[in-house]
C-alpha cells in the first residue's frame, strides 16, 4: 500500500466510557507506551499526526484537533494520576493534547468495529473520517 507523505494522520483510541468522558474533559489522550502488552508502536506517519478520534468499543465517535501536529510527551502513571487519571497497565505512557472544545464535525466515519482490533489504538489517515482525498 502506498503512502501519501502529505496525508494528514488521524490516531484512532479505544477508551472505556469513564476514560473517554476524562479525556475529553482534560484534552488528554493517552496510550500505553514501552514494552506493556499493548503499548503503540511510533510508526510512519507518526510525524503527520494532526487528530484524535475517541470511541468506547466503536461507538460514540469524537474527532479533535491536536493542539501541536506530530506532538506528543512520554509522561510516567505518576504524572497521569496527578491529572485525575488511573493509568493501570504501564509504567510510561505517549499523551497527546487537544483541544477538547472545538469537535470536528465528520461527514463519514467508517465501522471501527474491527473484532479484537476495535480495542487497539491505530493511525488512519484523515481522509477516511472527512471524505477528503
Amino acid at each position: 500500500m502506498s503512502e501519501n507523505p502529505e496525508e494528514v494522520m488521524v490516531m484512532v483510541n479505544h477508551a472505556r466510557p469513564d476514560l473517554y468522558k476524562k479525556m475529553i474533559e482534560t484534552g488528554i489522550c493517552y496510550l500505553r507506551a514501552g514494552d506493556s502488552k499493548g503499548s503503540l508502536l511510533v510508526t510512519p506517519g507518526f510525524e503527520r499526526l494532526n487528530y484524535v478520534l475517541l470511541h468506547t468499543n466503536g461507538q460514540n465517535a469524537q474527532l479533535f484537533k491536536l493542539k501541536t501536529r506530530g506532538h506528543f510527551q512520554i509522561w510516567a502513571r505518576e504524572t497521569l494520576q496527578q491529572y485525575g487519571f488511573s493509568p493501570r497497565s504501564a509504567a510510561y505512557y505517549v499523551v497527546l493534547h487537544f483541544d477538547p472544545m472545538k469537535p470536528i464535525t465528520m461527514k463519514q466515519c467508517p465501522d471501527l468495529k474491527e473484532d479484537k482490533y476495535t480495542f487497539a489504538a491505530k493511525i488512519r489517515p484523515l481522509s477516511d473520517f472527512m471524505g477528503i482525498k
